[in-house]
């Protein structure tokens, strides 16, 4: 389903063609669909910096020795540190949750790692909530749409995000009984009942609301 959608994708008019209609992903939805604020701080593109750039407490504390910043690696400290019950271990359990949550749905790649220079962004919790994760997200997987454009079935981001778009824009499915006014707008609609509605179909058969 998903990579049906990234296929369609025009780079000429940045955006992707559902039913002979032109319908952008554009920040807006993503703020919508996952409730992230849209305002505040542009950390796109990530620079690119090695261990020793961002050699801070938590680093050190978590991270030592490790050349890349790897979901396996992430989720055995995630085990590790929820073991233990004082104030800095409760505080790391939070960042650790979040580089988690980050390499696995927000900014997943090929080979299931995030880029260090990610970190500095999530060790100080007032920097985390004055960043705009929106922007952050959309930018994230639109580069790689555009990278990968001669090989979708490579695209490595926030490809969850379009099966929810697709719902918003285009009715296929009816929205969960009694989430039809929730918010975030992922809370309305079942990604399953979508995927089994499109196994046999093609994006060309369906319409959409624009």
């Amino acid at each position: 389903m998903l990579l049906k959608l990234i296929k369609c994708y025009d780079k000429e008019n940045d955006a992707f063609n559902i039913g002979g209609v032109h319908v952008k992903l554009t920040v807006e939805d993503v703020s919508l669909i996952f409730g992230f604020e849209m305002k505040g701080k542009i950390i796109m593109p990530l620079a690119a910096k090695g261990y020793s750039e961002v050699e801070t407490p938590f680093v050190k504390t978590h991270f030592k020795n490790q050349t890349m910043l790897m979901k396996n690696v992430i989720l055995d400290r995630v085990k590790k540190v929820v073991e233990k019950n004082d104030k800095a271990s409760t505080r790391d359990f939070a960042r650790l949750v979040i580089l988690f949550i980050a390499t696995i749905i927000l900014f997943p790649n090929a080979n299931s790692s995030l880029k260090w220079s990610f970190v500095p962004h999530i060790e100080n919790f007032e920097e985390i909530t004055s960043i705009s994760w929106a922007h952050a997200v959309h930018y994230h997987l639109m580069a790689s749409i555009k990278k990968h454009f001669d090989s979708p079935q490579s695209v490595s981001s926030c490809v969850l995000l379009l099966g929810y778009w697709f719902c918003e824009h285009v009715h296929v499915i009816e929205q969960l009984h009694g989430y039809e006014k929730s918010f975030p707008r992922a809370t309305k609609w079942s990604f399953q009942t979508l995927s089994d509605y499109m196994k046999n179909k093609s994006i060309d058969d369906v319409e959409s609301n624009k």
